[in-house]
């Protein structure tokens, strides 16, 4: 067909479980990766034979090579060429698929059997999810994925013995003895990424996209991965678990949850916006914990305020508990938090990741662009301010007006800093994550990444989980576990300076801090804040070091950004 520029066979490591091309490969489905060169969006590119380079994957020269063999010369690229040539690569596809189907059947089902025999085997037997979970939303996610991708999942109607440990009836077991044992294996175990480097004593080689992604870690569920071969009498999963519905005593004005889960903030919010009114625990009272949030009547009645958490126990894992009253010390009373999410006119997947979170967790918020920031006033109008991560320079710089129509061109400008600090100062919160806390050092706090001038020969942390110690008496560490975790994907520590006040919220663990992925150069992060608050005039400043919702995965640090709302509500 005439079309240059084609490479077959480059290399791309099958490390990475997230995409269509190794998704696929784990459940006994051959899988093939196709990439073009991009147009600007829908809009033709021109490009000279001298800009052509060579690249990685096999191809250092922009020559011909045995699996490059005919170089596009330059010239126009458009969006129709990027059409036409996935089209021939399709349809090679479905020849190849056409001419040699039963072999492709026959080898995919003997796949599914050598799975099958593996899981019997054991190393590893089984993942064992006992019934009592500190995060019972986190299992219930992991189970629907699972299921939704084949996996058959069971839960046992008795008690039995595993590895010398014993598991109650209700016990679920995920057995490796299915057809997608590899696939059930890359989303529960351990990832060890090899050391690899791009030359002796030189920067490590990064992986295609992540390292390490341990789903249980990430949801904060306990998963038990079991070695060897057990019985058990058990009945078939066909969907996740759903909370049970249950009635309220409609006998007391008030009801608490204690601010553990990942939905308990979220929900108080919600009874806030309805009328209700609403508290949280601050120091320890009457056997609650600091965290724990009072729901009560206020001017409504109690049958209204039980009807309303029994819709939300329909839908959410919560657990309230009756309560005499609301308490006279040791709590305080928040209304519900008017809350901005900064959205720029540069493509940002994280705000949008973070925009999926809220929604999901039914929190209310507004999208607010840099001619919103650039308004004067902003306390009148919003309590907290959240900056998904995005480089410090492209918030405050913004679009360039030679790529992009005047009303996209820019960003908040300094007058969207000054506007920034004024919020901060007059008593709002400011919440920045991984990258965008540079935005900090604009507004005068003295902060830096302590990782900045460490070259990658030295650190290297491409996308993987890492341990932290969180303080669960500060506010923004509310309910969360002293041991926690940190998706750290190429993220930072935050270094302040000797004369600037704050309040470190978690640190990475001491020692060697990785829990699943790759890590080299653990002592640049070891006992280095992951993330702090810093106050500014009457209000503060959450800097997360790392990013607290990672691609709507990392749900067992949610909480870190549902406690900067309640935060800013109840400061």
């Amino acid at each position: 067909e005439g079309k240059k520029g084609v490479v077959w066979g480059a290399i791309y490591d099958n490390w990475w479980q997230g995409g269509m091309r190794t998704t696929p490969q784990r459940h006994n489905i051959v899988a093939i990766l196709t990439e073009a060169a991009s147009a600007n969006l829908a809009s033709p590119v021109d490009v000279s034979p001298d800009e052509l380079r060579g690249a990685r994957r096999g191809l250092p020269t922009y020559e011909p090579y045995v699996n490059f063999p005919d170089p596009w010369p330059g010239g126009r690229w458009t969006l129709r060429d990027i059409v036409e040539y996935e089209k021939t690569a399709c349809y090679a596809l479905f020849d190849l698929a056409a001419k040699h189907r039963d072999r492709w059947v026959r080898n995919q089902v003997a796949l599914a059997r050598d799975a099958i025999e593996a899981g019997k085997k054991g190393g590893p037997f089984a993942w064992v999810i006992p019934p009592a979970q500190r995060q019972p939303e986190g299992v219930r996610q992991l189970l629907e994925s699972l299921l939704r991708t084949g996996i058959k999942a069971y839960r046992a109607t008795e008690a039995f013995t595993a590895d010398g440990r014993e598991y109650p009836a209700g016990t679920i077991v995920l057995p490796c003895a299915q057809p997608y044992r590899n696939h059930l294996k890359d989303i529960m175990e351990i990832q060890k990424y090899p050391q690899r480097f791009l030359y002796p004593g030189g920067p490590a080689e990064p992986p295609y996209d992540v390292a390490g992604w341990t789903a249980p870690l990430q949801m904060g569920v306990n998963a038990v991965q079991i070695e060897q071969p057990f019985e058990v009498a058990w009945t078939e999963l066909t969907s996740p678990p759903k909370p049970e519905p249950r009635t309220l005593p409609r006998d007391v004005p008030a009801y608490v949850l204690d601010g553990t889960r990942v939905d308990d903030v979220p929900v108080a919010l919600r009874l806030a916006r309805q009328g209700f009114t609403v508290g949280i625990v601050y120091e320890p009272t009457q056997g609650l914990n600091p965290g724990a949030l009072i729901l009560h009547r206020g001017n409504k009645t109690q049958e209204e305020l039980a009807r309303a958490l029994e819709r939300e126990m329909s839908e959410r894992w919560i657990d309230p508990r009756p309560l005499p009253g609301f308490l006279e010390r040791g709590a305080r009373r928040f209304t519900a938090p008017r809350i901005a999410l900064y959205q720029p006119w540069v493509g940002n997947m994280d705000e949008g990741w973070t925009r999926f979170i809220l929604e999901k967790y039914g929190v209310e918020y507004s999208s607010v662009h840099n001619d919103e920031i650039r308004k004067p006033d902003l306390k009148s109008r919003y309590d907290v301010i959240v900056f998904a991560d995005q480089s410090a320079n492209s918030i405050v710089e913004g679009v360039s007006e030679r790529v992009t129509f005047p009303e996209y061109a820019g960003g908040i400008g300094e007058e969207g800093v000054r506007n920034l600090r004024e919020f901060v100062e007059r008593g709002g919160t400011l919440v920045l994550m991984d990258s965008a806390c540079d935005l900090a050092r604009q507004l005068g706090v003295e902060v830096s990444d302590g990782l900045r001038s460490v070259g990658s020969d030295k650190f290297f942390c491409p996308g993987s989980i890492l341990r932290t110690t969180v303080d669960a008496s500060h506010p923004l560490g509310y309910g969360i576990p002293e041991a926690s975790i940190a998706y750290f994907a190429s993220s930072r520590t935050l270094e302040f300076g000797e004369e600037q006040p704050f309040h470190a919220v978690a640190l990475y663990g001491q020692g060697n801090p990785l829990l699943s992925g790759f890590l080299l150069g653990p002592e640049y992060v070891a006992g280095k804040v992951a993330a702090a608050e810093v106050p500014l005039g009457e209000g503060r400043i959450a800097l997360f070091g790392f990013r607290v919702q990672y691609r709507g995965q990392s749900l067992d640090t949610f909480k870190l950004l549902f406690n900067a709302f309640v935060r800013a509500a109840s400061p």
